[in-house]
């Protein structure tokens, strides 16, 4: 009797844990923000592992299609952000479906990955990722590693210096071609 109880309990218990780790994915998205469906939370809760990836690309799609580019961005950078924190072994593998799925969010998953896990691309990639999405900002944080100590730019700048032309057509040098 006692090891039918138990075998019991500890059935429930392994069937409970992926209900109780797409809750924690659920929550996730509510606390960031994301809007949902009752019908995609519904998605989100009774998803496996195996399909979260595929659920959470087709509410991005959903998203994309249905809302502006900069509110859509931002709630797919919440998806990221979300799962990233709930499921950080699953968030690669669902970066890229969202992004097969709604290809124009690319850049907005990308920098939500990154600032979900800096260390994640690497140094490198994760400056040009975040470069790209806000060049003044990088250019601001990043020091200049070729140019003049005196150009404190961006490594990549070009300075172009324009004399104007004198007035009354004198002091300039004058080409004998």
């Amino acid at each position: 009797m006692r090891r039918t109880i138990l075998s019991a309990a500890l059935g429930l218990m392994l069937l409970s844990n992926p209900v109780m780790a797409d809750e924690a994915a659920l929550s996730a998205l509510q606390n960031a923000g994301v809007e949902l469906t009752s019908e995609q939370a519904n998605q989100v809760k009774g998803a496996s592992d195996e399909q979260l990836a595929d659920v959470m690309a087709a509410i991005a799609q959903s998203i994309a299609q249905q809302q502006g580019q900069d509110r859509a961005e931002a709630q797919v950078q919440a998806i990221v952000q979300a799962i990233a924190k709930a499921k950080p072994d699953l968030i690669q593998q669902i970066s890229l479906a969202i992004v097969q799925a709604a290809p124009q969010m690319e850049i907005a998953v990308a920098t939500a990955a990154i600032e979900a896990d800096p260390t994640a691309a690497g140094p490198e990639q994760a400056q040009e990722v975040l470069a790209e999405v806000n060049p003044a900002e990088q250019a601001q944080e990043t020091p200049a590693q070729d140019a003049p100590s005196q150009n404190p730019g961006p490594a990549n700048s070009v300075v172009a210096v324009v004399n104007p032309p004198s007035i009354g057509g004198g002091g300039g040098a004058v080409s004998p071609n």
